[in-house]
């Protein structure tokens, strides 16, 4: 019996130590995650541009042409500050494939134009995941745990870096001040409610093409989107990517979509939808 107790107290300590051990790297990454949100919210990089040095006023986008400028009539009220920055809090599903189920989930992201974005979600399933997607310094990189402990889809790779840079610039749609046109952000019509943006983010240009109502509230956003989702043989490609947008989030002389639901395949026989997410809160500077 001697050599029984002895196993059975090695396999305890075994577990208890991988627990420990799991537990220290879910808190180290917690920790990681807090110091970047805090450092996109703070800024880390000299801006001209400061919430509350510049006001939108229409006069700033009399030049543009119609449907832009109804769009940013639309977002601003005259005399709001011009934030770069949004803290956003969420609520929605997500899922993982064609035929997975729908997971509901909270998350917040911290979002900084021309710096990055970090996007936090606990997801509730047969088995909890926490963790988060990002795009900080240049890089991309996702980070998700199993009840909150055990890793389980860690990546940080050419191929993420280049799918977190798209999807930053296609959330430039949370900070829209940072749509506003300058040396960086380029607008043309396309139609009489369309219109595309070619934002240049580390001397690489990303195009998006935005659909508006009649009112200039963004209907839909898409583009090409980098990612291997249902691509033949797993190869990395450009997908039509698109986000729809409905209802309005209103907050501190902003109007945003207040609800998105992301589509991989977007307007073929493939399209899935594969994100679904309403703003709560919002905060901008």
């Amino acid at each position: 019996m001697d050599w029984l107790l002895l196993a059975l107290l090695a396999i305890l300590l075994t577990v208890l130590l991988a627990g420990g051990w799991y537990a220290i790297g879910a808190h180290t990454a917690k920790m990681e995650s807090d110091r970047i949100a805090g450092q996109l919210w703070a800024g880390r990089v000299a801006r001209t541009h400061r919430a509350g040095e510049t006001l939108f006023y229409e006069t700033q986008v009399a030049e543009l042409p119609e449907v832009v400028r109804r769009y940013f009539q639309w977002t601003f009220d005259d005399g709001t500050p011009i934030a770069h920055a949004a803290r956003i809090l969420m609520t929605g599903r997500i899922r993982l494939g064609r035929g997975k189920p729908w997971m509901p989930h909270h998350s917040e992201e911290v979002i900084r134009a021309e710096e990055g974005f970090l996007w936090t979600a606990n997801v509730s399933g047969s088995l909890p995941i926490s963790g988060s997607d990002s795009f900080v310094d240049g890089q991309g990189a996702m980070q998700w745990r199993l009840l909150g402990l055990l890793p389980v889809m860690t990546a940080a790779n050419a191929n993420i870096t280049r799918a977190a840079r798209w999807r930053f610039v296609a959330e430039y749609v949370f900070v829209p001040g940072a749509l506003l046109p300058s040396e960086r952000v380029r607008w043309e019509a396309v139609g009489d409610h369309n219109a595309r943006v070619t934002i240049f983010h580390d001397g690489i240009a990303h195009s998006l093409h935005f659909d508006f109502d009649l009112e200039g509230m963004p209907r839909k956003v898409s583009f090409e989107r980098w990612g291997d989702f249902e691509s033949e043989g797993g190869i990395w490609q450009p997908i039509p990517y698109a986000v729809r947008c409905h209802g309005v989030f209103r907050k501190g002389g902003y109007s945003l979509p207040r609800q998105y639901t992301a589509c991989w395949w977007a307007d073929t026989d493939k399209e899935l939808a594969v994100v679904e997410l309403e703003i709560e809160d919002a905060d901008f500077q």
